[in-house]
């Protein structure tokens, strides 16, 4: 995505010390961003579940513009089912033209 022009940012509920031993560990090259309480899954309307009643975020891409506006969305309910990578490649390509 890097190579198109795109800056790749993921957001997890992860709290920040783990997504720096998880960057390490893979060798993460992109920006890992902690919402630990949920605030920016809910402000997406990705998250599933009231934070208090331990919620959690469903599986989201978004493909956002030079004015930050989403050109692509990929949402699912079942943290099971990702977007694939040839997928995702392919809407960011389309974008470009």
């Amino acid at each position: 995505m890097s190579d198109l022009g795109y800056k790749i940012i993921a957001v997890s509920v992860d709290p920040p010390a783990k997504l720096a031993e998880s960057a390490q560990k893979w060798g993460v090259q992109f920006s890992l961003l902690a919402d630990t309480q949920l605030q920016l899954a809910h402000a997406y309307g990705v998250a599933y579940k009231p934070v208090d009643k331990g919620g959690l975020p469903v599986p989201a891409v978004f493909v956002g513009d030079a004015d930050r506006v989403s050109q692509f969305e990929y949402v699912h309910p079942s943290y099971r089912t990702l977007l694939g990578r040839d997928v995702l490649l392919a809407a960011a390509r389309e974008l470009l033209n």
